[in-house]
C-alpha cells in the first residue's frame, strides 16, 4: 500500500539517520522523555535536544544512547505501509529499515539452505560438512554470527597476524562440523595451536570490554556501507573500495583488485 507522504529526516554524526518506531507513527525519544512525531517535528529544536537509541544487542542488559540532534530536514517521499509482527509502520519507499538481531535457531530458512548448497558447493569448490547438513535438518542450529565475532575481536588482541587462519578456522567448525558457536569449547580447541592461555582467551571472551569493541566494530564496518558477508574492502591511498560484494572467484576477484589499483 503506496502513499506519499511528508517526512523530517533526523541526522546525527556521520549523517546516518536513527529512528525510533511505535505502532504506524515513527516517533523520536528524547533526554526528557517527551517523544516527537515525525510527521509534526517542530521547525526548529534547542540546541541541547537529543533523541535517544535502544542498544538491545544484549537482551539481558538493554541500555539507551543519547544522540545530539543536528538538523532537521523536510522532504516529500512515497510511502509504503508495512506491517510487522501486528505493528503497521509508515517508511519511504527508498529507505530500510532493520527488524531486531537476525540471531536465534536457523528454522525454515534451513530448507532454503537444503534446497540451494549444492548450487553453492558447485560454484565455490568447497563442500558442506554432513554434520552441518544433519544439523540443518533439526532447523534448530543457532544463526548468530555475534559470538563468533566476539571471539574474532578477542583473537587480535592475542594474535592478531594469524586472524584471517582463525577466522577460516571458525567457519569450519560451524559449516563442516556443525558446531555450536555458542560453545566456549569450540574456541577452547581452536585457540590450542596458537599457544594462547585458554582461561585469559575465555576470559576476554566474555567481557563486557570485548562485546563493546565487536559492536563498535559492526558500527564501523557498517558506516563502510558493508551490508553482507562475504565482502572484500580494498584500502587504497586512505580510501576505501568495495570490490566483491558475495562469493567471487579469485581471477575476477584479482582482477577487480587490479583495476581498482590502476585507476586510483
Amino acid at each position: 500500500q503506496a502513499t506519499s507522504h511528508r517526512k523530517k529526516k533526523i541526522l546525527q554524526r556521520g549523517e546516518i539517520p536513527l529512528y525510533h518506531y511505535k505502532g504506524q507513527l515513527m516517533k523520536i525519544l528524547t533526554l526528557n522523555n517527551r517523544s516527537f512525531d515525525l510527521n509534526e517535528l517542530p521547525e526548529e529544536v534547542d540546541e541541547d535536544t537529543r533523541f535517544s537509541v535502544l542498544d538491545n544487542s544484549n537482551p539481558n542488559d538493554p541500555d539507551f544512547f543519547f544522540m545530539p540532534l543536528i538538523f532537521l530536514e523536510s522532504f516529500n517521499s512515497p510511502a509504503i505501509l508495512l506491517r510487522i509482527g501486528g505493528y503497521e509502520v509508515q517508511m519511504p519507499l527508498d529507505w530500510c529499515m532493520v527488524v531486531g538481531d537476525r540471531e536465534g535457531p536457523i528454522g525454515d530458512f534451513a530448507d532454503y539452505i537444503l534446497g540451494a548448497y549444492k548450487k553453492v558447493e558447485e560454484y565455490s569448490g568447497m563442500l558442506y560438512g554432513q554434520p552441518y547438513l544433519d544439523q540443518l535438518k533439526t532447523k534448530t542450529i543457532w544463526s548468530s554470527s555475534i559470538k563468533p565475532s566476539i571471539a574474532i575481536e578477542t583473537f587480535k588482541q592475542f594474535s592478531p597476524k594469524e586472524i584471517v587462519e582463525f577466522s577460516h578456522a571458525i567457519q569450519i567448525a560451524y559449516f563442516v562440523d556443525g558446531k555450536d558457536l555458542r560453545d566456549e569449547e569450540v574456541y577452547k580447541e581452536l585457540i590450542k595451536q596458537y599457544g594462547i592461555n585458554e582461561a585469559e582467551f575465555i576470559g576476554k571472551l566474555n567481557s563486557e570490554e570485548m562485546r563493546k569493541q565487536t559492536n563498535d566494530w559492526f558500527q564501523t564496518i557498517a558506516n563502510w556501507g558493508v551490508t553482507g558477508y562475504p565482502m572484500v574492502i580494498l584500502v587504497r591511498n586512505n580510501k576505501y573500495y568495495a570490490i566483491t560484494k558475495g562469493f567471487t572467484d579469485l581471477e575476477t576477484l584479482k582482477k577487480t583488485a587490479a583495476s581498482v589499483v590502476e585507476q586510483h
